[in-house]
């Protein structure tokens, strides 16, 4: 009988992380030891009770000390690494390389055999000298060109625009009509980005390249990255489908960057505000993925992708529900509760 391999997993209750989880699980090929720093979640709870202690560890980890870390990679086979960071914090970008940075150092000091990052496409010198430090795009990609420099094999991944995005990061309004407005800032309403399910094609993605290492070590591609994209939707688009699904009238409405900012401030959150602005002028200016990286293709056995933003509703029946109240029946909809 083989024995199956261990996979750390950091940030193991976010979106992408429990899309990794499931998936390595679900093969019967992995055991899954989960970083996370909530303590009693349901998450947890749900992942225990179906795959059971001995296939599903979870770890606490409150700081990202070096005793802390060197326990949560002993014995693992490989890491899966997803990095999380308050915009708020003005030094949040170098936080976030110097993050990746020491978990990747610590995996090659603990003999760990493959990391997977989930970083982003590199942006040009040009994108990276007009946006400056609000671009997320830069520490991942330095953090990238790291780890490709250190005595491990490394694979990585970049995911467009989540389906759920409306749902968590920018919720719709309902304006004195009663319509339900799509907002993005400064987004004109007929531009098209890049979008994907982040609940389960990241994760198919990480499993298919955890296998392909370890059933073919000597010819795996080293440093691969690949993109995870379903559709390409405007912000009209994307207002029609959401009417045309749940059946209430929704429209898309541009959010000028100066008002998007002064709202923002407001509420205490204008660093935030600058970064989710460059989020959204970058790739209208640029290219959000770098062309000469491969799409990922989920294999004709893999089960329940969710391939467009009308699957996305439907399977999940968001009729515009705030994530706090719609948080439980996402995650249950995907058998993550």
């Amino acid at each position: 009988m083989f024995e199956k391999k261990i996979i750390t997993i950091t940030n193991a209750f976010s979106k992408q992380g429990l899309g990794v989880v499931y998936a390595l699980l679900s093969s019967g090929k992995f055991k899954v030891r989960a970083l996370t720093r909530r303590n009693g979640t349901v998450e947890g709870e749900a992942l225990i009770k179906k795959y059971g202690r001995e296939n599903v560890e979870i770890c606490i980890i409150s700081d990202q000390s070096l005793d802390s870390l060197t326990k949560a990679l002993n014995g693992a086979h490989g890491v899966f690494v997803i990095t999380t960071v308050s915009h708020q914090d003005p030094k949040c970008l170098e936080i976030e390389l110097n993050s990746v940075k020491r978990i990747a150092d610590i995996a090659v000091q603990s003999k760990v055999k493959h990391i997977i990052f989930s970083s982003l496409d590199k942006p040009s010198d040009q994108a990276i000298k007009e946006f400056k430090e609000y671009l997320i795009w830069t520490p991942r990609t330095l953090a990238e060109e790291y780890i490709k420099t250190l005595p491990i094999h490394s694979s990585f991944i970049s995911i467009a625009f989540f389906f759920s995005n409306f749902l968590e990061s920018f919720p719709p309004t309902v304006n004195e009509s009663g319509v339900t407005v799509f907002s993005l800032p400064d987004t004109p309403g007929d531009q098209l980005l890049p979008y994907a399910d982040s609940l389960v094609t990241p994760g198919l993605a990480v499993r298919d390249l955890f296998v392909q290492f370890i059933e073919s070590p000597e010819t795996f591609e080293n440093g691969q990255h690949l993109q995870i994209v379903s559709e390409y939707l405007s912000g009209n688009q994307m207002a029609e489908i959401f009417q045309r699904v749940t059946g209430k009238k929704a429209i898309y409405k541009r959010a000028e960057a100066k008002e998007y900012i002064e709202k923002m401030k407001k509420s205490g959150f204008e660093r935030k505000a600058r970064y989710n602005l460059a989020v959204y002028q970058y790739p209208a200016k640029y290219n959000y993925f770098d062309t000469n990286n491969p799409i990922y293709q989920p294999s004709s056995s893999s089960a329940n992708t969710i391939e467009t933003y009308e699957h996305f509703l439907r399977h999940c029946g968001w009729k515009g529900e705030s994530s706090n109240d719609f948080k439980s029946k996402l995650l249950s909809s995907y058998g993550y509760l």
